[in-house]
């Protein structure tokens, strides 16, 4: 399958950096997170989900040439935590401290979804609740962590996201995501983060930011019309 091509190409690739030991070692996490993201598909279509930590493990280590052994499992981990009933101490068993704390900086606190008491104050001095409190206290945290690592898969999560996900979202989802997407602009400005990754993403964000803002001035038209 296409999923298994994808897969060959970076242990190839792997292989040639770390050697065959290595990429024996690759292959459990790979199996590992093929067992852990089975049954679940994307969002924007039937495609197994297991699909989007590959592509983003393969574009780190291939595309960015980001060598780290560590950096490269936990791209393929790093939502099982958050959408599987796999715990981060059975990642930080089997494969190592350092790769659970990748993940762990990777994983969003879904205990803000549905929360209307639980409340994040984010960088921009506003007050968020339910997925955008969640998705603005994971920004803030991963850029926190000072992990360049984290924060260069974190980057790679969200243009893989751009790329791929065009499942349909309302127009009041559109309007708050504005505040989110603001923030994403001060996050790529990180020196952390590659200038080639940061010059690809711009023009996506500039997208995604260009309709939630229009989404927002047609939504408040609407009000002052009814």
């Amino acid at each position: 399958t296409s999923l298994e091509i994808l897969y060959r190409d970076l242990r190839y690739e792997y292989a040639k950096v770390h050697g065959e030991d290595e990429a024996k070692i690759l292959d459990k996490a790979f199996e590992f997170s093929k067992k852990g993201y089975n049954g679940l598909t994307r969002v924007d279509g039937p495609k197994p989900y297991l699909f989007h930590p590959l592509e983003i493990a393969y574009n780190l280590f291939v595309i960015a040439g980001i060598h780290d052994k560590a950096a490269v499992k936990a791209a393929l981990f790093h939502d099982l935590v958050e959408d599987t009933k796999i715990t981060l101490d059975e990642i930080k068993q089997k494969f190592g401290e350092d790769v659970a704390i990748i993940v762990n900086d990777l994983t969003e606190k879904k205990e803000y979804l549905n929360n209307a008491h639980l409340t994040y104050t984010a960088s921009d001095g506003k007050t968020y609740n339910d997925s955008f409190a969640m998705k603005l206290e994971h920004l803030d945290r991963v850029e926190k962590s000072n992990n360049r690592l984290s924060i260069i898969i974190k980057v790679l999560d969200r243009y893989n996201n751009l790329r791929t996900d065009w499942s349909p979202k309302s127009p009041k989802v559109w309007t708050m995501r504005v505040p989110e997407v603001q923030r994403w602009f001060k996050f790529i400005e990180n020196p952390l983060i590659p200038k080639d990754l940061r010059s690809d993403i711009l023009p996506f964000l500039e997208c995604e930011l260009q309709k939630a803002e229009n989404y927002k001035a047609l939504r408040a038209l609407d009000e002052t019309q009814q």
